[in-house]
């Protein structure tokens, strides 16, 4: 799980990102995302200083604490929510939870507790939530307001995606040190534009391949590389993993202890919000 403080411009934005690739996700728990969310949204808007009503909880939890000689009790998921209410009560604030279906158990848990805080009458909190389609948390939330992301639908996000991430390329000196002319520019974007099937992950990866100076020295090096690239992520990772495998040192037995989690990449994501919010 990796949690990013999104910079407040206007509303306070809680961020939470997960990874199938971190095995502690599985251990993860529905009070344990709340008190991060809790934790994210403690500081001011310019970042200043804590919130004085949880400045005055840890302060009130560090005495008990301190004359017990343990260490400060953690919120629980009621206490979470009573302070999210008690934080957005006059700053409303936006949750998202991205990549719920990657979240090994514990998914209902937290959208049971997730639509608790958005149905308090006081709740001025903002909730969505982005999951795969065929998944029980996406099913969870059928009644909930979705914008699925379908192939179709993001086709000209990803071409803009594209043709910036090559031109940045380029301009960093990053593909053929900066030296490619116009047309095969053109063409490389529209090769990435085409492979990547409303995935935005799999014309990063080539890209990133592209750019590896070793292999890759010549425009006709890239050329041929277009003729042949992994049509899916599954087998873009195959591919990643044979090479890297011919580069780690075998161990003594003959496992070169490597490993790529594929996930499950190759599927579209759905948007879904919870309590009829979305953005």
């Amino acid at each position: 799980m990796y949690i990013n403080e999104i910079p407040r411009a206007s509303a306070p934005v809680a961020y939470i990102y997960y990874s199938n690739t971190k095995t502690s996700l599985s251990s993860l728990t529905s009070a344990t995302v709340l008190r991060n969310v809790v934790k994210q949204l403690a500081v001011t808007r310019q970042g200043q200083k804590v919130r004085q009503e949880i400045w005055d909880e840890f302060k009130k939890r560090q005495k008990v604490a301190d004359m017990d000689g343990v260490d400060p009790l953690p919120l629980t998921v009621d206490e979470c929510i009573q302070m999210l209410l008690a934080l957005t009560v006059d700053c409303p604030a936006t949750i998202i939870i991205d990549g719920l279906d990657e979240l090994v158990g514990n998914q209902l848990d937290l959208l049971t507790d997730l639509r608790t805080l958005a149905s308090e009458p006081s709740s001025l909190v903002k909730i969505m939530i982005s999951s795969r389609e065929d998944t029980q948390s996406a099913q969870e939330l059928h009644d909930a307001i979705s914008l699925p992301v379908t192939v179709c639908k993001n086709s000209e996000d990803i071409k803009v995606f594209v043709q910036h991430s090559v031109s940045s390329a380029i301009t960093n000196r990053k593909l053929l040190g900066g030296s490619v002319p116009k047309s095969p520019s053109d063409h490389l974007v529209e090769i990435l534009y085409q492979g990547a099937r409303g995935m935005f992950l799999w014309p990063v990866m080539q890209l990133e391949y592209l750019c590896d100076r070793q292999k890759f020295k010549l425009e006709e090096d890239v050329s041929a590389a277009l003729k042949s690239l992994p049509p899916s992520l599954i087998s873009t990772f195959d591919n990643l993993y044979a090479d890297q495998s011919l580069r780690v040192p075998c161990q003594d037995d003959g496992d070169a202890h490597l490993r790529l989690d594929h996930g499950k990449g190759d599927r579209p994501f759905g948007l879904r919000a919870v309590d009829g919010y979305t953005v």
